[in-house]
């Protein structure tokens, strides 16, 4: 015999000659297979440059210098391959793969619990014992070592964890536990191109998408499909600056005449304010110093408001009704005209004002004027009439107080009551000058605050629909 038996390693024989290269090749195999460690198991060729020692387990389908070497040990020993052929029961660590290999039924598997993936103890047939039954050797504190490889490359937990998946856990809930404070989680990027986030899906598609994606704003994004992403919520990292790019924002038309109002592009409800003309004022006849009149103040025109689904409507007719004039000497005013939403006004009709009267001049005499009346609202949600214009009357033969126009929904008259004198303003014939406020204090009950006509146009829909009755004279 000139081999061992179970390694196949040469014996010296008595007498032999250069009896160091028989000791040496021994060495050389104990070297390779005592403490069997490869780097890799699916190479079918040599590597092309290997590093002296390395070894490695041929793969089925061998060529080159490993041609016919399936499943034996190669070693790169002193520029050259050497080879083993493996017997039943050896063990092999595989360093690519953390995992430990058994050679049995000629063929290399890897040894349940042995690393990698993970596995169970088999006790095979000793009875008494199911697999994975010690109990005693696993704590909540030390863990179970028989399941993982102290430096693990991916885990999986009751999952399959791959290498984009390193950590991979199927269960109905995870907890991150602090440990006597708070508990932070930390999501860490590479460049600014890359993504830091949390993605949510339904059966593995993308559904939405929060955090730091392609670039250092926050995003909120989310998919129909999970390929098409829509960024709904972006928050400035600088500023602070929140968008929504895809919510529509509120957006408002005035029209001052009449026209078409067309939807905005994902517009489903609108509020239509809409104001009916106000009335003109009535006039006076001057016929001397002594002699004069007075005039009505025009009515102001009801005023709707409506709130309408426009689903299913595209475009709406839109009708802006004028303000009445005023009346020429003598004369009354005409009436504001009607102010309406859609096809006849449908969706709200907001009618004008009255004008007021008007009277011709009469010596020694007291004379009246009637205001217009009130313009009346229908059709809206919220429907509010005008308020009639007021009497014009003569105080004297040369004193005429002309009425003040009527006051809409957005408060007082169109202008405060003042005296008129046939001829010079805020002067009594014959008489001391009389201001303003001092003709506003003989008649405290009369006094309105003028209406603002900005207030109208904040509508939607809107009409110049104040006359200043006073002006109108």
């Amino acid at each position: 015999m000139t081999d061992t038996p179970n390694l196949a390693l040469p014996y010296i024989l008595a007498a032999q000659a250069q009896k160091h290269v028989t000791h040496n090749e021994a060495l050389r195999a104990l070297d390779c297979i005592i403490q069997l460690s490869v780097l890799d198991r699916t190479l079918t060729s040599p590597p092309p440059s290997p590093t002296s020692g390395s070894r490695y387990i041929v793969a089925a389908g061998g060529s080159g210098a490993w041609a016919g070497r399936d499943d034996q040990v190669a070693a790169y020993q002193d520029g050259a391959w050497a080879y083993f052929t493996p017997r039943e029961g050896w063990l092999a660590w595989v360093a690519g793969e953390n995992s430990l290999l058994v050679y049995a039924a000629d063929t290399w598997s890897a040894v349940p619990g042995g690393g990698g993936e993970g596995g169970v103890s088999d006790h095979g047939l000793l009875s008494g014992l199911g697999d994975d039954d010690h109990a005693q050797y696993h704590n909540n504190a030390r863990g179970d070592a028989r399941y993982m490889p102290l430096a693990p490359e991916n885990v999986g937990i009751n999952a399959t964890a791959d290498s984009t998946n390193r950590l991979a856990i199927k269960s109905e809930a995870s907890l991150f536990d602090n440990e006597g404070a708070g508990h932070q989680q930390k999501i860490n990027k590479k460049s600014t191109i890359d993504a830091a986030s949390q993605l949510y899906q339904t059966n593995y598609s993308g559904r939405a998408e929060i955090g730091l994606t392609g670039d250092d704003n926050f995003h909120f994004k989310v998919s129909a499909n999970g390929s098409t992403w829509k960024d709904a919520i972006q928050i400035d990292r600088s500023s602070g600056v929140v968008t929504t790019p895809f919510t529509p924002t509120l957006t408002k038309q005035i029209f001052l005449s009449s026209g078409t109002w067309s939807k905005p592009a994902g517009c489903k409800f609108i509020k239509a304010s809409i104001q009916g003309g106000g009335g003109g004022g009535g006039s006076s006849q001057l016929a001397s110093a002594s002699n004069g009149g007075c005039g009505g103040g025009g009515a102001s025109g009801g005023h709707v408001i409506k709130y309408l689904d426009v689903t299913s409507i595209s475009s709406l007719t839109v009708t802006v009704g004028a303000g009445g004039t005023a009346g020429a000497a003598g004369v009354a005013g005409s009436g504001g005209g009607t102010s309406g939403l859609g096809p006849s006004h449908t969706y709200g009709k907001a009618d004008g004002g009255g004008g007021g009267s008007g009277t011709a001049a009469g010596a020694n005499g007291v004379y009246t004027a009637g205001g217009g009346l009130p313009g009346t609202a229908s059709n809206g949600d919220l429907n509010n009439g005008g308020n009639g214009g007021g009497a014009g009357f003569m105080v004297a033969t040369n004193q005429g107080l002309g009425g003040e126009g009527g006051s809409s929904s957005f408060g007082g008259a169109a202008r405060p009551n003042r005296l008129f004198f046939p001829t010079v303003p805020f002067w009594r014939a014959a008489q001391r000058p009389v201001t303003e406020a001092a003709a506003l204090a003989e008649f405290p009950a009369r006094r309105h605050p003028k209406q603002s006509a900005e207030l109208v146009l904040q509508a939607l829909l809107s009409s110049r629909s104040f006359t200043d009755a006073q002006d109108d004279h």
